[in-house]
């Protein structure tokens, strides 16, 4: 049975007073009170799935066309209108690129910027762009730098296509509004109402940020693919529970930490939350059983998916580092005075000064390069915590900055889309409340993880916040058709 199917009533929380009037006005306005089909259609009570499915079928035509429509025009202006164009060389396309490159040649899972062979489609602009921060270039080696998923398979599109971006950059355009569109319809489901899925996909048509990353060698779409999966399975195991749907949530996860390496906050923020609720139930005397062992499957879960990368990274580096050394290289970015005054944005010329210092000592050359990986990581986290102990008194100010340009309500680029953004904030906290119930309480929980990561560590002009901005349109799209419905009941009476 598709998700949702069991639930009877759906009821939405709001105050008393207006409970009623809100409930009647939202099942009104929706024509689909239950996933049973009562009151689909008047003077029947048994109208049968097909009518059922329906409404939920056009919202997924309706979602699939916009978005698809607005997934080519942001990725067309992200490429410069040249599908085949090469990976960036200012960004993190470079290294995929890269990486891709390597295994496509079976070399591994390594960099080598100096190959000749794979300069060629790049011609005299890789010697001539601002590369600063990309330190290799004079090494080759197996790197712990990036996660492996997403290498692979642009290895495997360069495999059987050869060393084309535009197939890579096509197969993301179709996909993502496929994968978008099928979640939208998901959430209407869940909440019972087939207006919240085309109302969502309309505010996210605007989201250059969700929607441009199809027209990059990035990890961005494919980390939203594995983010909604995560939650799709999250919201199966919580409300059927079972050893196996905990298990697949947390394989589910575990794939995502293997595509973006910065959600390894995430699982740490996750475990101690765990941890917290463990003792609190204990403390109340409350039962812990169930509660402990759902938890435990999802986390060796994870850790049997990931462990294997893991260990190669503790391997190659010869130091216990399995989450790879991206994280600890830009530390000093993080925690700097440089990031001060980008208000709270990571600093690439801060980092660059933990990397020199690095590069300058003794035997750098004669290191690998997983060896020198490790070697500058240590050296700007070095910087990072005496910067952090000389300046404790501008880090509540500093987080808080790093949160909002997660948020992506400080925006650098025109006030207009700060303003959008807080707007869709606003929207996404009261939808959150309004369906807290149903998956409004997991997109709450992949927010505060995300945000909590982020100002724990660095913000990137709210590139992070990426793959999990799809939620806040459901939750804004709930709040719409919330507050719609109400006043649609009101004007009628």
């Amino acid at each position: 049975m598709p998700f949702g199917w069991h639930q009877k009533n759906i009821q939405f929380v709001c105050p008393e007073r207006v409970r009623p009037l809100f409930q009647q006005a939202v099942n009104s306005t929706a024509k689909l009170v239950n996933m049973d089909g009562a009151e689909i259609a008047e003077g029947s009570g048994h109208p049968g799935k097909r009518l059922v499915v329906l409404p939920y079928l056009c919202a997924w035509l309706f979602c699939l066309t916009v978005l698809s429509a607005a997934t080519v025009f942001w990725s067309l202006r992200e490429c410069g209108y040249d599908l085949n164009q090469p990976p960036g060389v200012t960004r993190d396309d470079v290294y995929y690129d890269n990486i891709a490159f390597n295994l496509n040649k079976g070399t591994g899972f390594s960099l080598d910027f100096a190959d000749k062979e794979w300069l060629i489609p790049y011609g005299e602009h890789f010697d001539t762009v601002d590369r600063r921060w990309i330190f290799t270039t004079h090494v080759r080696g197996p790197t712990t730098s990036r996660a492996p998923v997403y290498p692979w398979l642009v290895a495997k599109s360069y495999s059987a296509f050869g060393r084309r971006w535009d197939i890579i950059r096509v197969f993301q355009i179709v996909l993502l509004p496929i994968v978008l569109s099928t979640f939208l319809v998901w959430c209407g489901l869940r909440i019972g109402n087939p207006w919240l899925a085309p109302v969502a996909a309309v505010t996210l048509c605007g989201d250059y940020g969700v929607l441009s990353p199809a027209g990059q060698i990035m990890t961005e779409s494919t980390g939203i693919l594995t983010i909604l999966a995560t939650l799709v399975l999250l919201d199966r195991a919580g409300r059927r529970g079972g050893t196996a749907n905990w298990i697949a949530s947390g394989i589910a996860f575990g794939v995502s930490l293997l595509v973006r390496s910065t959600l390894v906050g995430w699982l740490f923020l996750a475990g101690a939350g765990w941890i917290g609720l463990l003792l609190v139930r204990m403390v109340r005397r409350q039962s812990v059983r169930h509660f402990a062992l759902d938890g435990i499957c999802f986390f060796v879960a994870v850790a049997a998916v990931c462990s294997p990368w893991w260990y190669r990274n503790c391997s190659i580096s010869k130091q216990f580092e399995p989450f790879g050394s991206a994280g600890s290289i830009g530390m000093f970015g993080g925690y700097s005075d440089g990031c001060v005054a980008l208000q709270g944005n990571w600093d690439l010329d801060s980092a660059l000064v933990a990397e020199r210092a690095a590069v300058r000592a003794r035997g750098f050359n004669d290191l690998t390069l997983p060896e020198q990986e490790h070697l500058i990581g240590e050296e700007s986290k070095f910087r990072a915590k005496e910067w952090i102990f000389k300046n404790v008194s501008k880090l509540p100010l500093l987080m808080l900055q790093k949160g909002l340009n997660h948020l992506a309500v400080i925006n650098q680029i025109h006030w207009g889309v700060g303003l959008a953004n807080m707007l869709l904030v606003g929207a996404t906290l009261a939808g959150c409340w309004l369906g807290r119930k149903s998956v409004g309480q997991w997109i709450m929980i992949a927010t505060l993880l995300s945000l909590g990561t982020t100002m724990l560590t660095w913000s990137h002009y709210g590139r992070f916040a990426i793959p999990i901005r799809p939620f806040w349109h459901v939750a804004c799209a709930i709040s719409i058709v919330s507050f719609w419905g109400m006043v649609f009941r009101i004007c009628k009476r």
